[in-house]
């Protein structure tokens, strides 16, 4: 038998065009939301950063 992970329910306030292109991009690579969010968490985790780079530099895009 293999025993359940321990897992909680999290909320979190995202606006609705940022989290509907995300889930467009996880589901094209087979994703469902939570995967994708749940895959984000462990790589900064694992990694013990953000995964990107954080800048208070403004960049040509903005």
């Amino acid at each position: 038998m293999v025993a359940k992970k321990d897992v909680v329910v999290t909320t979190i306030r995202i606006e609705r065009e940022t989290k509907e292109q995300a889930d467009r991009v996880f589901r094209s690579l087979g994703l469902n939301f939570n995967s994708g969010v749940d895959l984000y968490l462990r790589k900064v985790v694992r990694d013990q950063a953000i995964p990107f780079d954080l800048s208070l530099k403004e960049t040509e895009q903005q």
